[in-house]
C-alpha cells in the first residue's frame, strides 16, 4: 500500500472527523478533495497529480456547493444576543451627544449606551432604529432617514 495513500485516507478521515464534530461545513470540502487524491494515490498517480487533484476539487466543490449549503442546511441559524437588536426600533432615554460620548436608548425592556452617526441627535422619547454596534454602544439613527 502507497505511503500516499495512506497519508490521503488519513487526512480524509481526519478532515470527516472534525466536520462532524464542529457540524458547521467547515471542512467538508477539503475531505471530498482528499478523497479525490486518495482515489488518485490509489491508481497510482505521481504525488503532484495527487495534490493537484486534492487542490481542484476542494476548490471546486468550495466555490459552487457552499453557497447552497449555506442558504439551504445551515438556514435555522437564530439571531442572538446583540445580532438580534439590528433593525429593531428603540426609545431614546436620554439625549444622544455624539461629542460627549453620551446617550442611552431602551430596547425590548432594556438600556444599552447608544451613539449616532454624523449630526444626528435624536431628542429624549424619540423613536430610533439600531443600525449597528460600536465597541459597547448601539449606533442607531433616526427613523425614515
Amino acid at each position: 500500500m502507497s505511503e500516499y495513500l495512506v497519508f490521503w485516507f488519513g487526512a480524509f478521515l481526519a478532515l470527516l472527523v472534525v466536520e462532524l464534530v464542529t457540524q458547521g461545513l467547515a471542512t467538508i470540502w477539503f475531505a471530498l478533495g482528499s478523497l479525490g487524491a486518495m482515489l488518485l494515490a490509489w491508481l497510482g498517480f505521481p504525488l503532484y497529480a495527487q495534490i493537484i487533484a486534492f487542490l481542484a476539487i476542494s476548490a471546486v466543490t468550495l466555490l459552487f456547493t457552499r453557497p447552497f449549503a449555506v442558504k439551504y442546511v445551515n438556514n435555522k441559524r437564530v439571531s442572538t444576543n446583540v445580532d438580534a437588536l439590528f433593525g429593531r426600533d428603540a426609545r431614546v432615554i436620554e439625549k444622544i451627544d455624539s461629542l460627549d460620548g453620551t446617550g442611552r436608548v431602551s430596547v425590548g425592556g432594556q438600556e444599552w449606551l447608544a451613539a449616532c452617526d454624523g449630526d444626528q441627535e435624536p431628542d429624549v422619547g424619540e423613536i430610533v432604529v439600531i443600525t449597528g454596534v460600536r465597541g459597547t454602544k448601539l449606533v442607531v439613527e433616526r427613523k425614515g432617514e
